[in-house]
């Protein structure tokens, strides 16, 4: 029997941040603002921002 791998979970090609914030101080903004160097795409979620810290925002998941 073959073991599932996890590499998808600890080497995402893509992370979606629900709550991401543009305003400083925040904590959604701190949490698009740390994966400044990651080098997968950023998924940034927030249903009244156009864009967060250069990324396109997006109104939900769906």
């Amino acid at each position: 029997m073959q073991k599932p791998s996890l590499e998808s979970l600890f080497r995402p090609q893509s992370i979606a941040i629900v709550g991401a914030s543009a305003a400083e101080g925040k904590a959604g903004y701190m949490a698009v603002k740390l994966l400044e160097t990651y080098s997968g795409t950023i998924y940034p979620v927030n249903p009244k921002a156009e864009t967060i810290l250069g990324h396109r925002a997006y109104p939900s998941l769906t």
